[in-house]
């Protein structure tokens, strides 16, 4: 995890998980969850129906298709047999929907949600990142006596270019209506924390109203300390970024393009092959004495067509892809942010989307370059 050079940010009243619905709170992680079960039902009949009869076909392969041994359950005939072992295409599109169906609702929801959230965040850290330089604006000017109403309003003037003058001018506006200093800042409706709430300012502004009650020069001190602390921290945090820039680039490249890349033309390719071992008992060489045998030309002697439908390959490739980018958008997170449950979601979800986005189109695509190619190259190596 990163060292703590900064602090998590919390959206006062907000709960990353949750959204409201007719006036109710829901956990959008459940409602996802619930959605991709009922799609994933939809679709379900048809893939247990179809990789069932793949199994049953298959089997019936390895035993050379011959009538006596067809397996009791298996209807269809060995013609429907042979078409159904060597459309890879179709099974690979069934367990790219069930990834589909698994992954969307989740991902729709982390769109909709992060939107905002994100947007609120990055003002919050934009505050921060200011939060020296504003302190020492209000620390001079009360350190020469001036009261705080009239500190914030000077240091407004010389922050016109700064994010953070939004936060003090909140501030000067709670306090020209009536409010308490303290009030100002954490009254539970208007308190200008409200919109910029996070552990660091937070903690900056407590410290600030123990002191003033020591009095302003106290209170000054106290502020141009922290000024000079919270720029310091800033020249550590910009070192640490350049540190784990390298790994955390380095990290984002394998999870979201080049694991799903490789993925894909893995079992792309994978697949393809086993489309065409499916077939390979039906390429047989009858001689003249009626006897039926493989090409002399075939490189294996022997072999079984595999029962594992491609369905299940490109879905257990499929959840793998989604774990590791789990896995590592924590990780990356943890060494960017520390903790920061508003940008772990961001990470993820975006992680999950370039992954599974990229793996599936990876899959069909490689299925139409290499396809007929790979199948080419094996019938004119049996010199059929």
């Amino acid at each position: 995890s990163r060292p703590l050079t900064s602090s998590s940010t919390e959206i006062i009243g907000i709960n990353v998980f949750e959204f409201k619905l007719f006036n109710k709170k829901f956990n959008f992680l459940i409602v996802s969850a619930i959605i991709s079960f009922i799609l994933i039902l939809l679709i379900l009949p048809t893939f247990v129906y179809e990789n069932k009869k793949y199994f049953l076909c298959a089997s019936w392969a390895n035993e050379k298709f011959e009538e006596a041994k067809k397996p009791i359950d298996l209807k269809e005939n060995k013609e429907y047999c042979k078409e159904l072992l060597f459309n890879y295409e179709y099974f690979s599109i069934l367990g790219i929907l069930i990834l589909l169906f698994l992954t969307l609702p989740f991902l729709t929801f982390s769109y909709f949600r992060l939107k905002e959230l994100i947007k609120r965040r990055t003002k919050i850290k934009d505050v921060e990142r200011e939060l020296g330089e504003a302190l020492f604006q209000l620390g001079y000017h009360l350190r020469a006596g001036t009261p705080i109403e009239n500190a914030l309003n000077k240091s407004i003037k010389n922050l016109e270019k700064f994010k953070i003058k939004n936060f003090y001018e909140k501030i000067l506006t709670n306090l020209q209506l009536g409010y308490t200093f303290e009030k100002a800042i954490y009254d539970e409706k208007v308190g200008a924390i409200r919109q910029y709430y996070s552990r660091l300012i937070d903690f900056i502004f407590r410290s600030l109203l123990e002191s003033i009650k020591k009095g302003y020069y106290f209170a000054s001190n106290a502020l141009l300390i922290s000024s000079k602390y919270l720029k310091s921290l800033a020249k550590l945090q910009n070192t640490i970024d350049e540190i784990v820039s390298d790994p955390v680039s380095t990290l984002k490249f394998v999870s979201r393009l080049l694991a799903p890349i490789v993925s894909a033309v893995i079992i792309g390719l994978l697949i393809i092959i086993l489309g065409i071992f499916s077939i390979l008992p039906t390429l047989v060489v009858v001689s003249e004495s009626g006897k039926v045998s493989l090409p002399s030309s075939l490189p294996i002697l022997s072999f079984k067509v595999p029962t594992i439908s491609p369905s299940y390959f490109v879905l257990a490739i499929g959840i793998f892809l989604i774990l590791l980018s789990y896995i590592v958008s924590v990780f990356i997170n943890g060494l960017e942010n520390g903790y920061d449950p508003i940008l772990e979601l961001y990470y993820v979800s975006k992680a999950i989307f370039f992954s599974i986005t990229i793996y599936c189109i990876g899959i069909i695509i490689v299925h139409h370059i290499f396809g007929n190619l790979i199948l080419s190259l094996v019938l004119s190596t049996l010199q059929l």
